[in-house]
C-alpha cells in the first residue's frame, strides 16, 4: 500500500466485496470499511455507492462502516451501512476502535437468523403508518435487523382505522415474516388476523398505557428529532440549535436513557458542534433500528462497561466505548 494523496473509497470497498464473492451460503460475508469517508477519487456519488451496496447485499455480502476521526463523512458512512445491511460505528481515536470491533464480532458470532423481511397486510378500512425508520423493499416488505440470540427486532407502526361499531371485533392486519437461519434453511411464518374489540372513547380513556410501547415510541421520536437537530446544526443556525435542544429536553427529560443522551448532546453543542452533529446522527439511527434484549431492563446508568452482549448495551454516547484491557 502507498499514499497517493486521494481516497478511492469505493474502489477499496468494492475490492473487499469481490474477495468475498462466491462464499458459502451458510457463512456471513461482511465487508468492514474503516475510513474518514472523504471519497474524492473514483465513484464518489453517495446515491450511486448506496445502490452498489444494495446490489452486493442481494448477493449475500453486507457492509459495516466505521467512521474515523473528527471530520469523517457520516452521511456516506451511514448510507453505506444502511444500504449494505450492516452496522455503523464511529470513533475519534484508535482506542475507540476496540469497542467497535468487539461489538461487531460479538454480534456476528451471536447471529442465528438473517435476511429477515416483514410484510404487513392491512384489513379493509385500515391504513398502516410506519413510524420507525425502516427500509422498504421493492415488493413492499420491510427489511428487519438480523437476529442474535437473546435479542428481538421490532418496528413501531400506527394504524388508522375507519369507524366501527362499538362492541364488535375489528380486523386490523396480518403480519408475516421470511428469513434465513444460519444453516441456510429458509423460514416463513404468518400471524392470524389481529383483532381488537371496538370500545367507546370513555372506556378507551381509562385504559392504561403500555409502558414498553410508550418507551419505544419515545425512542423512535427521539431518533427523528436527533437527525433533525443534526440538520439544523449543519445549516449553522446557533439559535435554532439551542431551541431544538430545549424542546428535546422538555420532551424526553423523563426518559432516563434519552435524558442521558441529551446531556451528551448539550455538552457537545457547547464544546464541538461538528462532533455533536455526528453523535446526533448516530444516536438517531441507533434509536430507529437497534436490537433489544428479550429481557431488557430499564436504563439506570451508562452500560458501556456492563457485563452483557455489547450489541445490546445502551450507551450515553455512540462515539465512545470500553477500552481494551491493559
Amino acid at each position: 500500500m502507498r499514499s497517493g494523496g486521494s481516497t478511492n473509497l469505493f474502489g477499496g470497498w468494492e475490492r473487499g466485496a469481490e474477495e468475498l464473492e462466491g462464499g458459502s451460503d451458510r457463512a456471513i460475508s461482511r465487508v468492514l470499511l474503516l475510513s474518514d469517508g472523504q471519497a474524492n477519487h473514483g465513484v464518489t456519488d453517495v446515491s450511486n455507492i448506496e445502490e452498489h451496496c444494495k446490489k452486493w447485499l442481494a448477493k449475500g455480502i453486507s457492509t459495516t462502516t466505521v467512521g474515523l476521526g473528527r471530520g469523517f463523512n457520516e452521511e456516506l458512512m451511514l448510507a453505506m451501512a444502511q444500504a449494505g445491511g450492516g452496522q455503523q460505528y464511529y470513533g475519534q481515536t484508535a482506542e475507540d476502535l476496540y469497542d467497535n470491533f468487539e461489538e461487531e464480532l460479538s454480534l456476528l458470532q451471536s447471529l442465528y437468523m438473517r435476511q429477515i423481511n416483514l410484510k404487513l397486510i392491512p384489513a379493509q378500512g385500515v391504513i398502516i403508518e410506519m413510524l420507525s425508520v425502516a427500509t422498504q423493499n421493492a415488493d413492499g416488505t420491510y427489511k428487519m435487523n438480523d437476529l442474535a440470540f437473546g435479542s428481538e427486532t421490532w418496528v413501531a407502526i400506527r394504524l388508522h382505522v375507519s369507524a366501527s361499531v362499538v362492541g364488535t371485533l375489528r380486523d386490523l392486519l396480518v403480519a408475516s415474516i421470511t428469513g434465513t437461519h444460519m444453516d441456510g434453511t429458509n423460514i416463513t411464518q404468518a400471524s392470524h388476523m389481529l383483532q381488537l374489540p371496538v370500545v367507546d372513547e370513555g372506556i378507551l380513556a381509562t385504559m392504561p398505557a403500555d409502558e414498553l410501547v410508550v418507551r419505544r415510541l419515545l425512542e423512535v421520536e427521539f431518533g427523528r428529532d436527533a437527525i433533525e437537530l443534526r440538520q439544523i446544526a449543519k445549516d449553522g443556525n446557533r439559535r435554532a440549535i439551542v431551541r431544538k435542544l430545549e424542546q428535546m429536553e422538555e420532551r424526553y427529560g423523563m426518559h432516563p436513557w434519552l435524558k442521558a443522551k441529551m446531556v451528551q448532546l448539550q455538552r457537545l453543542a457547547e464544546e464541538d458542534t461538528m462532533m455533536m452533529m455526528k453523535e446526533a446522527n448516530f444516536s438517531g439511527v441507533r434509536m430507529s433500528r437497534r436490537l433489544v434484549s428479550k429481557n431488557e431492563m430499564l436504563y439506570s446508568r451508562d452500560e458501556t462497561d456492563a457485563n452483557m452482549p455489547s450489541f445490546l448495551r445502551k450507551k450515553d454516547s455512540e462515539g465512545t466505548g470500553r477500552r481494551k484491557p491493559r
